[in-house]
Formats: C-alpha cells, sequence, structure tokens
C-alpha cells in the first residue's frame, strides 16, 4: 500500500467512526434557530503527520529529480544548483529566472532547454490570481515541504464540508424550515459551528419522547503547521500528486512514477 492510499484508509475509518456531533432542541413551542455544533473529535494518529510528510518529501524530491535529469539529458552539468522552482509572484520569476543577474549562483534550470522551462513556467502558481495562490497545487507541496523540513511534524485535523442532510427526530414534531451553512473547510473542534437550522414545532412531544437532530455531511483529515491553518486537505494532497505526476510524464515520457502512488479518484 502506498503512503496516499494508507492516509487515504486511515481518514476513511477515522471520519466515519470517530466524528460526532450533538444538538438537542430546546422545544419552547415557537420557531426559533438551532445551532448545530461539533464535539471534540478524538487526537487522531500522530503518524500520519510523519507519512504525510513523507510523502510530501517524495513528491518535491521527484519534481527536483526531474529537472536534474532534464539537465542532464541535455549534456548539461546540473551541479548542485538544480531545483524544480515554485513561484507565485512573476516579478521574482522573472528575476531568478528569466533575467538573472550573472554574479549570482546558478539558476536552479540552468542547463534545460526553452520548451521545458517553458512548461515549467506554465505550470507555475503565479499564473493565478493572488488569493488562489495559496491553493495551488505546487504553492501547497512547497508549504508543507518548507514545514516539514524546517519547522515541524504537520498537525492533523479534520475539515468539514457543509452538511448534506438535517433532519429531526423522530419525525412528526418538528421540521426544519430553513437551513444556514458554514462555509467548507471549517475544522472540527469541540463548540464550532456546523450549521443552523430554523426550526418550526409542528407539535410538542408530551409523552417524554426526546427530539435531536440528525446531520450527515462530508469530513476529511487536513494537514498543516501547529497553531495555523491547514495548508491543504486530504484532497487537496491528491490533486498535488496528479500535478506532479503530470509534469513528469509530460516532460519525462515513460518515467517510473510508482514513487507516486496510485492516482486519486
Amino acid at each position: 500500500m502506498d503512503l496516499y492510499d494508507l492516509i487515504l484508509e486511515h481518514s476513511a475509518e477515522f471520519v466515519k467512526e470517530k466524528i460526532t456531533y450533538t444538538a438537542e432542541p430546546e422545544m419552547a413551542g415557537t420557531d426559533e434557530w438551532d445551532v448545530l455544533r461539533w464535539d471534540e473529535p478524538p487526537e487522531s494518529d500522530p503518524l500520519l503527520g510523519v507519512i504525510v510528510g513523507e510523502l510530501v518529501h517524495d513528491l518535491r524530491s521527484a519534481l527536483d529529480h526531474l529537472v536534474y535529469d532534464l539537465i542532464k539529458d541535455n549534456d548539461e552539468d546540473p551541479g548542485t544548483h538544480s531545483q524544480f522552482p515554485i513561484y507565485d509572484n512573476e516579478s521574482q520569476w522573472v528575476d531568478d529566472i528569466e533575467d538573472r543577474d550573472p554574479t549570482r549562483k546558478p539558476s536552479p534550470v540552468l542547463g534545460v532547454s526553452a520548451d521545458e522551462l517553458a512548461v515549467i513556467k506554465a505550470a507555475q502558481p503565479l499564473h493565478l490570481k493572488g488569493k488562489k495562490r495559496p491553493r495551488h497545487p505546487l504553492m501547497q507541496l512547497h508549504r508543507m515541504s518548507n514545514v516539514d523540513k524546517h519547522r515541524a511534524i504537520h498537525i492533523v485535523s479534520v475539515s468539514a464540508n457543509a452538511p448534506t442532510i438535517i433532519t429531526y427526530e423522530p419525525p412528526g414534531f418538528v421540521a426544519a424550515m430553513k437551513i444556514k451553512y458554514n462555509k467548507p473547510g471549517v475544522l472540527v473542534a469541540a463548540g464550532t459551528e456546523a450549521a443552523r437550522v430554523k426550526r418550526h414545532v409542528i407539535r410538542i412531544p408530551h409523552d417524554g419522547t426526546e427530539v435531536i437532530v440528525r446531520m450527515v455531511g462530508r469530513a476529511q483529515f487536513a494537514f498543516g503547521e501547529p497553531g495555523k491553518p491547514p495548508i491543504a486537505t486530504l484532497t487537496e494532497v491528491g490533486q498535488i500528486i496528479e500535478s506532479v505526476r503530470g509534469l513528469i510524464l509530460g516532460l519525462r515520457p515513460g518515467a517510473d512514477l510508482s514513487v507516486l502512488g496510485r492516482p486519486p479518484e
């Protein structure tokens, strides 16, 4: 089993079995809003932070190896300067790659062909609008790699999308008239709001029946630096794998991509 599959399997089991929430409406006999909040999830396996760090290292190394091999194939010397560049700023790309001061150490892509460089540039996060650049797969890879190498093992949190189903049970007492969802990506933590529902009381139970709210939605692991918002969800890690795979296949047809794991579905 490859690293991505290992994380995916653990995430599916963890979310299905351990992520819960409770909400017990106060039956006041009037139409009111019920706020649904998450319970505190149990801690995930801390080894997952190590595993995702290893996966990120493999992906970043695969790109660096790609540039090294391209330079070698062009009968140039990759030296110690070769590295796959990742830039979210056009002016920095120009200064470091296209119009580099000759007094500086060699460019990380010195020795790749013009056509190869064009493919590499086309893949850069700098082409996106400012707010979207941090979510570009290569920028997420760059950020996750820097955290893992220089600062800390990735922490694993749980990110939740908006619920897909919210119902009152048992039926016949309360109806959900309107639902306000939080934005996708809210971290699951004790007291964090998941959604709120405007309830309409059909009839008040007088026989001791307890009316509860059931919420069904999607959640997944997210990874990042301690004390900061997550850098990437598990889905986005899958997109990072696909981006790296596409670059290697585009520049090195027939390359062995087994290190990158199974393509995400």
